[in-house]
């Protein structure tokens, strides 16, 4: 058994987990590379990708996926380090174009729209998306995703596709995480 904090993800507490039951483990460079997705290679050139700062969006709301890039934005222009990573319901959001408000906020859908745009905020993902992107915001999803979906020509171009090994040496090298 594993010691020290306990980690509950998807309802599994990970350190009662022998290292041999979880899949994600590798002992050696042969099992990481059976686990990785047609196309992948460890042996691939790896693209230069790092940020001090990486913000994490799965969320396929309005508010999520705006939230996620002005923090971006309002990041860079201070002189932070930051990328943004989009996965899940958002890369179906910017595949169809359909940004939707949450449940729970969609009684204050027409007050937010109105004082977003009094405040000058943005309220369509898209023109932000291009804004982060022109500012020098590096953003990013991982090809599983994109294939799991089919999506890859329904995604804007500002999106990068990372491989799955450039995604986790992402991931594991920025050093705060913002999960939008």
């Amino acid at each position: 058994m594993k010691s020290g904090p306990v980690l509950l993800i998807a309802g599994v507490n990970w350190s009662e987990v022998e290292e041999n039951e979880f899949q994600g483990v590798f002992d050696t460079e042969s099992q990481l590379q059976r686990s990785l997705c047609p196309g992948d290679s460890l042996r691939k050139r790896r693209l230069e990708v790092m940020a001090e700062t990486l913000i994490m969006c799965s969320q396929g709301t309005q508010t999520s996926i705006n939230g996620a890039l002005s923090t971006a934005i309002h990041l860079k222009d201070m002189g932070v380090d930051v990328a943004v990573e989009f996965g899940q319901e958002s890369l179906v959001a910017f595949a169809e174009g359909v940004f939707m408000i949450s449940p729970l906020l969609s009684t204050y859908a027409q007050t937010m729209i109105g004082n977003s745009k009094e405040m000058g905020l943005p309220t369509d993902p898209m023109p932000t998306l291009r804004m982060a992107k022109a500012l020098g915001v590096p953003i990013y999803t991982a090809e599983p995703w994109v294939q799991v979906l089919d999506i890859r020509e329904k995604l804007p171009e500002e999106i990068e596709i990372l491989s799955l090994a450039d995604m986790m040496k992402l991931i594991a090298e920025a050093k705060r995480h913002i999960s939008i």
